[in-house]
């Protein structure tokens, strides 16, 4: 698997068994390009339980069996040609066998990359395929991958977990996940599991921040009742003084009432003095 900075690949590699073919370069390439390689070179993403048996060579040289006597030219012809229409049939039927293969790899394979692809979504690229010219002169898809994008998602860690957690379900996304289709996924899973530290040590965070505000606040409220209760406790003292001197008050002036009604009462009822000019007066 190819890592890159900001990408990686989810593909598969099996061996294949076989005898040599022509490794074609991808779509458009020169023919220059091309080079003769043995098939076991070659990685693709589906597994092929039976390879194709390599053609056996039957051929006997008649001259070993050939007797003391002579035999005739006709003879030796026929002998000759029995061989090698074996040698054909069974060459025709390892490419056969070796097309048949070549077809069910290229299915495996393009499904195997097309699952990373649709599960992957944005996230996943277009996959690129490794192909294998089979007997019959056509190209086949025996190996391919499909570029991912790993990146983490910058100041957001539950944004990057979730991105991560795509990115595992991208990789095994195929019935049978390859080796680095494990290995992408491990990645995703270790990069999944910081992101999950952060979100926890965030919450903390905000724990601890939200635990002190409401402390502050508290300590704001218990700050302001004191300070109200100050308040109306010279209140209260201000109000009584208040009403005491309301009290003296009302009390003076109710005490000069009484005092007035008094004296009015005595003028009244005591009879005033009687003088002796007065009383001489009444006689004469």
């Amino acid at each position: 698997m190819q890592v890159q900075p900001l990408s990686n690949s989810v593909s598969s590699a099996v061996p294949v068994a076989g005898a040599a073919a022509v490794l074609l370069g991808k779509q458009g390439e020169s023919a220059q390009s091309t080079v003769l390689a043995p098939v076991e070179g070659v990685s693709y993403s589906a597994s092929v339980q039976n390879g194709p048996r390599p053609v056996a060579d039957t051929y006997e040289n008649p001259s070993r069996n050939r007797s003391s006597s002579a035999s005739s030219p006709a003879a030796e012809t026929a002998e000759s040609s029995a061989p090698r229409q074996q040698r054909q049939q069974q060459q025709e039927e390892a490419e056969l066998e070796l097309v048949r293969e070549l077809k069910q790899r290229d299915q495996e394979v393009r499904a195997h990359e097309q699952a990373h692809a649709a599960v992957g979504g944005q996230l996943a690229g277009g996959a690129t395929y490794t192909y294998q010219q089979g007997p019959d002169g056509v190209r086949y898809a025996v190996g391919g991958e499909v570029q991912i994008d790993m990146s983490k998602v910058p100041n957001d860690p539950q944004a990057t977990l979730d991105k991560m957690q795509l990115v595992q379900r991208a990789a095994l996304a195929p019935a049978e996940p390859s080796s680095q289709d494990r290995q992408v996924a491990a990645q995703a899973g270790q990069v999944a599991a910081q992101a999950m530290a952060e979100i926890a040590q965030e919450r903390q965070d905000r724990r601890v921040a939200e635990t002190e505000a409401r402390e502050q606040a508290a300590a704001a409220t218990r700050e302001e009742l004191e300070a109200a209760r100050k308040e109306q406790k010279k209140a209260d003292e201000k109000e009584q003084e208040e009403q005491q001197v309301s009290a003296a008050e009302q009390m003076a002036e109710y005490n000069a009432k009484m005092r007035r009604i008094n004296e009015y009462l005595l003028e009244i009822t005591v009879p005033a003095p009687v003088t002796a000019g007065q009383i001489l007066d009444d006689v004469v």
